[in-house]
This record gives structure tokens, sequence and C-alpha cells, in this order.
């Protein structure tokens, strides 16, 4: 005998003391967890150069303000890896084929510039620019994510000056923020 036929055979005013405790049950369990009120917690406030420094043995008075590279640390050149070579090796291309792949490498190059150009222009510092009405956008914690999805474009494309100008906005992102944000895009973008 099948639950259903089982419920059939109750009285009819059972049946539904049965759904309404059910539903009541239901909506007291959901609103009971929805409605709990939670513990606040202070902010955390930024570390002290003293605090942020005190793993390393140099005292914080001799540390620079900023520290200065001397020539550029980043990029796939600089890059050494102990894992096998996944990608294949490409054989030597013809006077034609180095012409075609460096024309579409231009025009590739030229169309990223169009776009960073006017993101650095009207919105650098912002998630996003809205094209039409060359508006700044924060749909993810107004913490420069076109900016950081940017650099690895720049350094790939081997646009250097570009990378070099803007490192030093990377420098002002605060993950100290009290507002909304997406921790999914927060932790690709940023942490990733």
């Amino acid at each position: 005998m099948t639950l259903a036929a089982k419920l059939k055979g109750l009285p009819y005013k059972w049946r539904q003391m049965a759904l309404g405790c059910t539903i009541f049950s239901f909506i007291y369990i959901t609103f009971y967890y929805a409605l709990q009120k939670y513990e606040y917690i202070e902010p955390t406030i930024e570390p002290t150069r003293e605090e942020f420094y005190f793993t390393t043995n140099i005292p914080p008075s001799s540390l620079p303000e900023t520290l200065t590279m001397t020539q550029r640390t980043y990029g796939y050149d600089n890059f050494k890896s102990r894992l096998p070579r996944i990608q294949t090796h490409f054989g030597s291309e013809s006077a034609t084929e180095k012409k075609i792949r460096e024309e579409r490498a231009s025009a590739v190059k030229k169309a990223f510039m169009h776009g960073w150009t006017g993101y650095k222009t009207h919105a650098l510092g912002h998630d996003e620019l809205k094209p039409l009405t060359e508006e700044p956008h924060n749909p993810f914690g107004g913490m420069g994510a076109t900016l950081v999805d940017s650099l690895s474009t720049m350094i790939i494309m081997e646009l250097h000056d570009e990378f070099d100008q803007v490192i030093a906005e990377v420098e002002k992102i605060n993950f100290y923020v009290d507002k909304e944000l997406s921790v999914f895009e927060t932790t690709i973008r940023y942490l990733g």
C-alpha cells in the first residue's frame, strides 16, 4: 500500500491537520534560523609597519617607505618552472606566416589598447567602465576588477610601460571594505 493510499484512508480533518502542522513547522523553522541575531564583529584595523614586518629581523625604521625595483622581475621570460613543458614546440615559420602572425597580434593589441585607454581615462580604479555613458561602475566591490584582470594581459602582450604605470594602482586596493561584494569574484580576481 502506497503512502498516498494510506493518507486517503485517513479522515479529511486529520489530513488537513497533518498538512497544516507540516506547513507550520516548515515556516517556524525557516524563520527561526533566518531571524537569529548574529554577533557583531568589529572590522580589523590595518596592521602598522611594526606589526606587518614582525617576522623579519629588520627593524621597521630601516625599511624604505616604498620598494624600488631596479629591473623588471615579472613576465614569462623570468619564470622558470620545474613542471614538464606541455605546449607544443613550434617549428620555424616562413616570412609570410610571420607577417600574418604579427599583423594579427598587432590587431589584437590595438583592440586591447582601445578598451584599456577608455578604462584608464574614465574609470581607473573602478571595476568597470560603462562604454556608452563613459561612467565607472562597481559591481564587484569597487576594487578595480578590470585593472587586476588586465595586468596579466599587459605582460603577455609585452606592454611593460603600461604595466609599470598602473602597478601603483594595485597597491591602493583595500581589502578592508565595509560593503557588499562577491566572495567568488574577489577570490578569483584578487586573491587568485
